[in-house]
């Protein structure tokens, strides 16, 4: 899953790069190249964002609703619904702004050194964010940037947000190898009570030899008792005779 999200993310930097190459081009000549990027980036996050939620087991860093509105936004550009300057720079801008905005809530808005430099970053990129998509609604009154340059920068923006998020979601092993490591954890503690098993029969058997070895002596001892017994005897009875003969 994170992988996928890292490749959109490259994907939407690589676009946005691109129309800040060609920033002077004309919206409708970039249109296309933007709505696919689009769409492919939001198929991946509401994709992923359900995804991690049911797999993982985890709350989803990524959110549907972004990508819901990357896809809406995608196929207002590719059914040519989205064509006019003011329309498109107005539909990015907001989406920057609620982009940012769902960011900001999460972090203290203080840099720190007590922070982790991941969360310096969020928190810069977040703050960029937020600034970009106000500046773009009052465009006209300040530098009056072409919109194609704009855009190329919103994507940047939005491809270095989903990188982030990417980063953040716990990788989940491919369920292939889940279920080869289960074999084998199984295959490991089946050896391990053959083996507890083997040490009982062996420690039984070792008993039963002892036992076999006790009764051995015993036997051995009785049967030296009686030849004993018999030499006493036959002692005795030859000691009787000759007192008889007497």
């Amino acid at each position: 899953m994170r992988i996928i999200m890292m490749i959109a993310s490259i994907a939407i930097v690589g676009t946005g790069t691109f129309c800040v190459a060609n920033g002077a081009a004309a919206f409708t000549s970039v249109a296309f190249v933007i709505g696919i990027a689009l769409l492919l980036m939001g198929i991946a996050e509401i994709f992923i964002a359900r995804a991690v939620d049911q797999q993982a087991g985890q709350e989803s860093p990524i959110s549907r609703m972004e990508g819901v509105i990357a896809v809406v936004l995608a196929v207002a550009i590719l059914t040519n619904q989205l064509q006019e300057d003011m329309a498109v720079t107005s539909a990015f801008a907001l989406w920057l702004i609620v982009t940012g905005l769902q960011t900001l809530p999460r972090e203290d808005m203080i840099f720190s050194r007590s922070k982790t430099q991941a969360e310096n970053l969020t928190l810069l990129l977040a703050v960029i964010i937020e600034i970009w998509g106000i500046y773009m609604l009052f465009n006209k009154v300040a530098l009056n940037l072409h919109v194609t340059l704009m855009l190329g920068i919103v994507l940047i923006l939005l491809g270095f947000d989903r990188f982030r998020m990417a980063m953040s979601v716990d990788y989940v092993r491919p369920t292939f190898l889940t279920g080869n490591e289960e074999k084998l954890e199984a295959a490991l503690r089946a050896e391990k009570d053959a083996m507890r098993v083997s040490i009982a029969a062996m420690r039984t058997a070792k008993e039963y030899r002892a036992r076999a070895e006790k009764i051995r002596e015993d036997i051995a001892h009785e049967e030296k008792v009686r030849k004993e017994t018999r030499i006493r005897q036959s002692y005795e009875q030859s000691y009787k005779d000759e007192g008889k003969k007497l």
